[in-house]
């Protein structure tokens, strides 16, 4: 895309770009239980706790600096998860956790500057450590990817798929929304865009959101509602599950699409850096004239 063009006004994105790389990227750290213990049901915020810890220790300027008080966060968590040995859950949902068994979870950095500080955390110290509920988890492996968008021809249908749970704040309510209103999921989107992707232009929230008012539809949705701790004593209910978006115009298809994508790097809604809000979106394809919807790879 042209980076002089002014998408201000609702101009959209140019199709004679191939794509469009996000600044920051996706950083995967897989650690090793060393002792038997349980974990929360749900992990994404003693993640964070454990890698300021560990920033701070090391960098604490950086520390500062992911932490920017009333500022959007410029990165989000994908919580901590069993990569091998067998999933066990207590009848309190807790997580069993074995010695010997590798766990895994991603920092999402929406910043170029921040990914490099991040990897050098790890990368310049011998035997990383994270300390998780007062527990040792030796670093075992890092990997990082640069995440990119490309610019064709969408179909008119796409999912969203809500994989831990998913709020909205609303001025309009004194209650979270627990509904993924195309209005809500696309405005907090756009913002997200806004702060950390100027070089690729904006579009003002108010222009996409009566746009998206007037052209993106709720086709379908399967979802369920999910409490979850991210401090103590705290629940904060979510939705998880899916929804099918319909598409009617053309004009700002592309941006919905780039959002979507976008999405999978920032998380949408509220608490993006304790783990709500991880989604992934899929293209449909039309089958059998709109009767049956199947996923695009």
């Amino acid at each position: 895309m042209d980076n002089n063009i002014d998408i201000k006004n609702g101009t959209y994105l140019d199709n004679k770009k191939n794509n469009v790389q996000f600044p920051g990227g996706e950083i995967t750290i897989k650690i090793l239980a060393s002792e038997n213990m349980l974990l929360p049901a749900f992990t994404g915020s003693i993640v964070r706790g454990a890698l300021f810890k560990l920033i701070s220790k090391v960098n604490p300027e950086l520390a500062i600096k992911l932490h920017r008080g009333n500022e959007r966060s410029p990165y989000a968590i994908r919580p901590l998860m069993k990569s091998s040995g067998t999933k066990k859950r207590t009848a309190r949902n807790e997580m069993v956790i074995e010695k010997g068994d590798e766990l895994v979870f991603k920092i999402k950095l929406l910043e170029n500057k921040l990914l490099e500080d991040i990897i050098r955390i790890f990368i310049g110290n011998e035997s990383p450590t994270l300390s998780i509920l007062e527990k040792d988890f030796p670093v075992v492996s890092m990997e990082y990817k640069k995440i990119s968008f490309e610019v064709k021809e969408y179909p008119k249908r796409m999912k969203m798929i809500f994989e831990t749970p998913t709020y909205f704040a609303s001025k309009l309510h004194s209650y979270p929304v627990l509904f993924p209103d195309p209005s809500y999921v696309f405005s907090n989107l756009i913002k997200i865009w806004n702060c950390f992707n100027g070089k690729y232009g904006t579009i003002t929230v108010e222009k996409l959101v009566k746009w998206v008012k007037d052209h993106v539809i709720v086709l379908d949705y399967r979802l369920r509602t999910k409490k979850v701790f991210i401090e103590k004593n705290t629940p904060i209910k979510g939705f998880t599950g899916w929804v099918v978006y319909g598409i009617k115009n053309k004009e700002w298809q592309s941006w919905i699409y780039l959002l979507s994508s976008y999405a999978e790097l920032s998380n949408v809604g509220g608490s993006r850096t304790a783990g709500l809000g991880c989604v992934k979106f899929r293209p449909l394809e039309d089958v059998e004239k709109g009767i049956t919807m199947t996923e695009k790879n």
